[in-house]
């Protein structure tokens, strides 16, 4: 029994030694550039929806987003209208986690207008287009840039 226990001690400790060792090891002597590489990568894998954007920014991209939005709404094919909706994503980004911040049921409007503005139904994207614009509305209103 004792043997046993011993051993089961001695391995604890080899574990316990292995993962020290194991988060010390790897340092080449730049902890200073191994910091900001880990801070880097934390940045490029942050979701945009939790970006903050400035309100004047988020002004001008909503607003860019109610034209698109229209374009959308006026176009002759479902297949333009898909083509059109294509350019809400790149708009929407940068902005959504601040819009989502202030107003986090509105973001869900805006992010179900999104669907409809894309489904390539002209009459559904109308609707889109009504919602995309409501939505924005309300937001400016509540937060003037």
């Amino acid at each position: 029994m004792r043997t046993l226990r011993g051993r089961l001690s001695l391995g604890a400790a080899a574990v316990a030694a292995s993962v020290a060792l194991g988060a010390c090891g790897g340092d080449d002597g730049d902890s200073a550039g191994s910091s900001s590489a880990t801070t880097g990568t934390a940045q490029a894998t942050a979701a945009p929806e939790d970006t903050i954007a400035p309100d004047a920014a988020v002004s001008a991209g909503l607003v860019q987003l109610k034209a698109v939005g229209t374009k959308v709404a006026g176009a002759a094919s479902g297949e333009e209208a898909k083509d059109v909706a294509g350019g809400l994503e790149p708009v929407w980004r940068p902005i959504e986690g601040t819009v989502k911040k202030n107003e986090p049921d509105l973001y869900l409007d805006v992010e179900d207008s999104f669907q409809r503005l894309e489904s390539g139904d002209l009459d559904n994207a109308k609707k889109g287009a009504r919602a995309l614009s409501t939505a924005i509305d309300s937001y400016l209103a509540k937060h003037p840039a």
